[in-house]
């Protein structure tokens, strides 16, 4: 839950296609919290493409966060805990947030937040993902964004269950295809560009991302497209019914009688989501291709080719993976054989492939351990794999530009430890590293590397293009160069073509689904 010090007073009123709303104003900014972009999504709507709210008299409080959807709880990672929100759950969780210096004619930026925590977790309102630092150093209107998620947002029981589930397996990215809806029809009164979109997300909500791009429904609703950290893996139809079905099954039906789950109270079905999740020993509640709204997996064979037009910024994290693995009971101490029988038993490599891969990455000068060796080979399979993969996809079609980067800076807690871990980056977008110091310490220079990544977060937003005063020169990804800014307190541009090990590793695609093994 998002919660300071900073006083609040009254806020100005904006009408909505719905109704009027007010916000409060803190710290110079206009916020306005948990706006309906959708009708609640229960009773006889669960699992249904969302519907418009339904309109209201007088003036609705816009001062309140809104719920998140319900949701499991995931171990409690301390330096992460500003990645988490607390607030309550419910399935009546479509609203927004809307962050803005002034609710004037002044057609600003739009930034569109998705937040992360795969397609089962997570909140808009997580203390970093506040956004009044960056809508007032920026200059821009920011949204964040709560909907559906796991079994809510993404159950394909498939055609034996009729009409009524037709869009169920990508109920959750309709949400978001209905907020940006919202976005393109109100965002002019809070003072924001409805021509000036771009959609941002670290992790999962870059997945999130990554799919809009390959959405019919989606387009048109967005104009610049910022993945952060995302795998880019998508299950399979196939994966997806076989879930449904072990669900279903434990509420002694089948697809064709799914309709009774509507009645289901919500922490049951959560339940056994997490029974299923346990059993197949991966997630498979997440977007699928569904020949509807998402008609191909994004990335996968091809850039889609609706948004080829629309500028991309893509990247990774220098030490992705330790967000999983550096409190792991004994992983320090791992072994080259136990990592090379890690990498067969979670990642689905032959003993021979794993082998091959675990002695390149040991060869890297960087890499003096096994546990570095292995840690590395996960950030680059899981997070960076992918990320480079739909950068040269993108470089293939050859229109807009696609910038490339990758996040250096490393986190002096625990001596150096946590590297540049996971999500790490997400703290100087947003301004709120006070939030996160728990992670990221304190210190000068972390207002420095604010400035450094919010201004290219921002002028990508203003423009389609990331460069500002205090970067090098950063030239758009091609396949020949593969031109990577280095985020960190010295950013510098560098020519990255793969080396032998990454070659090696891009013979293996991982799996779809958020797989439990690292």
């Amino acid at each position: 839950m998002i919660t300071d010090s900073i006083d609040e007073t009254e806020g100005a009123i904006v009408a909505t296609a719905a109704g009027r709303v007010q916000g409060v104003r803190r710290a110079g900014v206009h916020v306005f919290r948990g706006v309906p972009y959708a009708a609640p999504p229960t009773g006889a709507r669960r699992f249904r493409p969302p519907a418009a709210p339904a309109a209201w008299e007088g003036i609705r409080p816009a001062s309140r966060w809104p719920r998140s959807c319900p949701q499991e709880q995931r171990e409690d990672f301390a330096p992460l805990r500003w990645y988490r929100s607390t607030l309550p759950q419910s399935e009546d969780c479509l609203y927004l947030n809307v962050f803005t210096p002034a609710p004037d004619g002044a057609g600003r930026p739009v930034m569109v937040w998705f937040h992360g925590g795969a397609f089962c977790t997570g909140a808009a309102t997580a203390p970093g993902f506040e956004g009044s630092a960056l809508a007032r150093s920026g200059d821009v209107v920011v949204v964040t964004v709560n909907h559906r998620l796991n079994v809510f947002g993404h159950f394909h029981p498939g055609p034996a269950a009729g009409e009524g589930f037709a869009d169920s397996a990508n109920a959750g990215l309709l949400d978001l295809v209905a907020a940006l809806g919202w976005v393109r029809d109100n965002i002019a009164g809070f003072g924001g560009d409805p021509g000036c979109v771009t959609i941002f997300g670290e992790s999962g909500g870059g997945g999130k991302v990554g799919r809009l791009m390959g959405m019919p429904q989606a387009q048109g609703l967005f104009h610049r497209a910022i993945l952060q950290s995302s795998g880019l893996r998508s299950v399979t139809p196939a994966q997806g019914e076989a879930a449904a079905a072990h669900l279903l099954a434990q509420f002694d039906l089948t697809p064709d009688r799914a309709e009774a789950l509507r009645d289901v109270p919500a922490a049951d079905l959560l339940a056994a989501r997490m029974r299923t999740v346990e059993a197949q020993g991966h997630d498979a509640f997440e977007p699928l291709p569904d020949g509807r709204a998402l008609p191909e997996a994004p990335f996968e064979t091809r850039a889609p080719a609706l948004s080829a037009e629309i500028p991309m910024m893509i990247g990774t994290c220098e030490n992705e993976a330790l967000y999983r693995l550096v409190d792991l009971p004994g992983i320090h101490d791992i072994t080259r054989a136990a990592a090379i029988a890690r990498l067969c038993k979670g990642s689905g490599m032959d003993e021979e492939l794993a082998t091959r891969v675990y002695d390149l990455y040991a060869g890297k000068p960087a890499n003096a351990s096994p546990f570095d060796v292995y840690a590395d080979i996960l950030t680059d399979q899981r997070f960076r794999m992918n990320t480079l993969r739909a950068a040269a996809l993108r470089a293939e079609a050859g229109q807009a530009p696609t910038y490339l980067y990758r996040f250096t800076w490393k986190s002096p807690v625990r001596d150096g430890q946590l590297g540049s871990i996971h999500t790490i980056e997400v703290p100087f977008v947003f301004g709120t590293m006070d939030r996160a110091e728990a992670l990221l310490g304190t210190g000068p220079e972390l207002e420095t590397l604010r400035g450094i990544v919010m201004d290219a977060w921002v002028a990508f937003a203003r423009t389609g293009d990331p460069n500002h005063t205090l970067l090098p020169r950063w030239d758009p990804f091609a396949s020949a160069t593969h031109d990577t800014m280095l985020l960190d307190l010295a950013p510098r541009c560098v020519s990255e073509p793969p080396g032998p090990e990454l070659r090696a590793l891009a013979g293996h695609r991982m799996p779809g689904g958020f797989r439990k093994e690292m």
